[in-house]
C-alpha cells in the first residue's frame, strides 16, 4: 500500500538497478563471507541466495533519509518496492540454489576443492582450540593495532572528502592551481597519509593470522609449510575484510560511488589471486604428503577406519576403508563427488598397506582401499556415511 505506481513508473531504471544491486551484492556478500568462515562452498551459495531480500529495515532507512533531507522523496517508495521485489523473488531464489550450488561445486577445480577442505577443518581446528594465557597478547596487540589503524583511515578519509577547513581552496590560492587540479593534489596527500596506518594494519593482520594458524596443527609444521602459508594469506584476507567492510561502509557516504567501487573490484581480485597461488602451493604439497600418509598407515594400522590423525603439513587426515560392498567399489572417485555431496575430499588412497595414490579423480575404487579424507568433522562424518553404505540389492534397484 505504500508503493506510488506513478513513481515507480517514473523511475523503473532505478528500481531495476536497485534490485539487481540488493540481490547481486548480497549473494556475493553472503556467499564469500561464508566461505571465508568455512562454512563451504555448497552452503554458502545456499546462505547466499536464500539471504538476496531486504526488509522492513530498510524503510526505516530510507524514512530517516528523507526527514534529514539526505534522500529524495521517490527513495521511500523505491526501497519499498525493492523490498517487495526480492520478497517475491525469495522462494525461487531457495529453490534455484541447491542445484547452482550444486553446479558450481561439482565443478569447482580439484585444486580449489582440496584447499576448500583443508580450509574448513584447518578453521574448525582452531575455533576448538583453547587460548593459553602467554598467546593473549598475541591476540590481542594486533588486533588492536588492525582497529586504530582503521580508525585513523577512516578519519582521514572523511576529513579529507568534508574538507571543513576548505584545504583545497587555500591550496589553489597559494599554489595558483584550479580548484578541480588542487583537489587531486588535497586527495593524493591524503592517500599517503592512509599509507602508514594501511601498511600498519597489513602487518598486524599478518601477526594475528600467524597467531591463530599456529592453532590450527596440533604438531607445529615448519613456518615456510605450504600449508600454513596458505592458511595464514586466506586467514590475513579474511581478517582484512572484516576490517575494510565496515571502513568501507561508514566511509562511501562521503566518498564519490566510482572510488567504492573500485576499491571492492581491487579487493575480489586481490581475493582470486591469492587463493588460486593457494591451491597451486597446497596441490603440490599433497605429493609431499603421500608419504607422510603411507608412514602413518604402516605405522599406525589401528587408526584405518578410526579416529583422524595429523599429517605435519597438511592437518587433520581421515581414513576410512572401503568394503567390497560399498557403493563407490567399481567407480571413478569423480563419480562419487564426495565434495558436492559432503564436503569432504579425498587427498590420498591407501592400497595394499604401502602405496599411497594422490587421486586426480580418474582412479576406479577398489575393495580394501583406504580413503584419506579432509574436511570438517561434519563433512567427513557425511562422507563416511556415504562410502559405507552398502550398494543395493538388484531387486531394491529395480523396485526404486
Amino acid at each position: 500500500m505504500m508503493i506510488d505506481p506513478a513513481l515507480i513508473q517514473q523511475h523503473w531504471q532505478a528500481l531495476i538497478v536497485l534490485t539487481a544491486a540488493v540481490v547481486g551484492g548480497k549473494i556475493v556478500g553472503v556467499t564469500f563471507a561464508s566461505m571465508l568462515s568455512g562454512v563451504g562452498t555448497k552452503t554458502s551459495i545456499e546462505a547466499g541466495m536464500s539471504l538476496s531480500q531486504i526488509g522492513e529495515f530498510s524503510f526505516i532507512i530510507a524514512g530517516a533519509g528523507l526527514k534529514t533531507g539526505a534522500a529524495r522523496d521517490f527513495l521511500y517508495t523505491l526501497a519499498v518496492a525493492v523490498s517487495a521485489v526480492t520478497t517475491f523473488l525469495t522462494p525461487y531464489m531457495i529453490r534455484g540454489s541447491i542445484p547452482l550450488a550444486e553446479f558450481v561445486s561439482a565443478r569447482m577445480p580439484r585444486q580449489l576443492k582440496v584447499l576448500e577442505a583443508l580450509y574448513d577443518s584447518w578453521l574448525e581446528q582452531i575455533r576448538n582450540a583453547g587460548q593459553p594465557a602467554k598467546e593473549a597478547n598475541s591476540i590481542a596487540w594486533p588486533t588492536a593495532s588492525i582497529v586504530a589503524s582503521a580508525v585513523l583511515i577512516g578519519a582521514i578519509l572523511i576529513f579529507n572528502e568534508h574538507d571543513p577547513l576548505d584545504v583545497t581552496s587555500t591550496v589553489a590560492g597559494l599554489e595558483h592551481l584550479t580548484y578541480f587540479s588542487a583537489g587531486l593534489y588535497v586527495d593524493l596527500f591524503a592517500l599517503l597519509l592512509c599509507a602508514l596506518p594501511a601498511a600498519a594494519m597489513y602487518f598486524a593482520s599478518r601477526r594475528l593470522a600467524a597467531a591463530l594458524a599456529l592453532r590450527a596443527f596440533a604438531e607445529l609444521p615448519p613456518s615456510g609449510a605450504p600449508a600454513v602459508h596458505a592458511l595464514v594469506e586466506l586467514l590475513q584476507i579474511t581478517i582484512l575484510l572484516v576490517a575494510a567492510v565496515p571502513l568501507l561502509a561508514i566511509v562511501q557516504p562521503f566518498m564519490e560511488p566510482v572510488e567504492g567501487i573500485g576499491i571492492i573490484v581491487i579487493t575480489l581480485v586481490l581475493m582470486i589471486v591469492v587463493v588460486t597461488r593457494s591451491a597451486r602451493q597446497m596441490q603440490g604439497q599433497l605429493h609431499n604428503a603421500a608419504r607422510l600418509i603411507a608412514t602413518a598407515l604402516r605405522g599406525a594400522p589401528a587408526q584405518v577406519g578410526g579416529a583422524s590423525y595429523e599429517v605435519p603439513g597438511i592437518g587433520m587426515i581421515t581414513p576410512v576403508p572401503l568394503r567390497a560392498d560399498s557403493e563407490g567399489v567399481g567407480k571413478k572417485l569423480s563419480e562419487l563427488d564426495l565434495h558436492t555431496n559432503s564436503g569432504a575430499v579425498v587427498v590420498a588412497i591407501g592400497r595394499n598397506d604401502s602405496e599411497v595414490v594422490v587421486p586426480t579423480g580418474d582412479e576406479i575404487l577398489r575393495p580394501g582401499d583406504i580413503l584419506e579424507l579432509a574436511g570438517s568433522s561434519d563433512a567427513v562424518a557425511s562422507a563416511r556415511r556415504l562410502l559405507e553404505a552398502p550398494r543395493p540389492a538388484r531387486g531394491q534397484e529395480a523396485s526404486i
